[in-house]
């Protein structure tokens, strides 16, 4: 209610109305631009530096959808079943796919993000179906950094792409070695990814954020188009919410606005 100025007497929007509102933004592409005023404004107010960044991804779940192994192995070939009528194929959700984590299986989408680690602000991000590894976004990531000097991440980064890429442009790699099969780490590494993991874990509080405020982050809409559009405002209100935090904690004279 404060959020949409309204007061006790006032009609509330329904679902529906939110919905189409969602719908127009994402026919009309503003949703990226409108992330990327948003976080322009708090550069030029100091809030993002981009000096050091950590990388993640937080699984968002969809809806299972109840298919057939047929059905299953066609749409992995990019094909949908012949004989689903209209009707159903606008609830099948095609693009979500699955994944495994601490050997539990999930379905749905992937929040890649990068965040200022001093501020804990979302700076860029990337939504993908659950089955694209971290790292593969994470090179995406790296090519777009300017001005980063250093990165974070954990065990599901390390590549020799990714420290190309990273050594290429200067920027210090902090990211958590991985142990290999019968091959233990040495107590230099260990103490390494200690050191990095107090700093790399401060994503997982915006990761803890967004899925406490929004229903345990599940994916109701069809579609990685939707989905995407459902995140982007997700990361957008934690923007919003943190940057106003940050400002109101350090007794800030600025003003953010889009």
């Amino acid at each position: 209610m404060r959020f949409l100025g309204l007061g006790l007497g006032d009609k509330v929007p329904d679902a529906k109305t939110i919905w189409l509102f969602r719908e127009q933004m994402l026919r009309s592409g503003v949703l990226d631009e409108l992330f990327v005023l948003f976080t322009e404004s708090l550069q030029r107010i100091g809030l993002t530096m981009n000096k050091g960044l950590i990388m993640d991804a937080s699984i968002t779940e969809a809806r299972i959808q109840r298919n057939s192994r047929e059905e299953n192995s066609q749409i992995r070939k990019g094909i949908e079943p012949n004989d689903w009528e209209e009707n159903k194929r606008r609830q099948k959700d095609t693009d979500a796919d699955w994944t495994q984590k601490g050997g539990k299986k999930y379905f749905g989408y992937k929040n890649h993000i990068t965040v200022d680690k001093g501020t804990k602000l979302i700076t860029n991000f990337e939504v993908t179906p659950a089955s694209v590894p971290d790292r593969e976004i994470g090179e995406e990531f790296i090519d777009e950094m300017q001005g980063a000097e250093e990165v974070y991440a954990d065990k599901g980064y390390p590549s020799k792409q990714i420290d190309e890429k990273l050594k290429d442009k200067g920027i210090a790699n902090n990211i958590v070695e991985k142990g290999r099969k019968n091959v233990k780490l040495s107590g230099e590494s260990e103490a390494r990814n200690k050191s990095i993991s107090r700093v790399r874990c401060r994503i997982e509080h915006v990761f803890g954020y967004i899925k406490r405020g929004h229903r345990k982050y599940l994916i109701m809409c069809v579609g990685l188009p939707r989905a995407t559009a459902q995140i982007t405002l997700m990361n957008l209100v934690y923007n919003m919410n943190r940057a106003i935090r940050i400002v109101n904690t350090r007794k800030l004279n600025v003003e953010l606005a889009i």
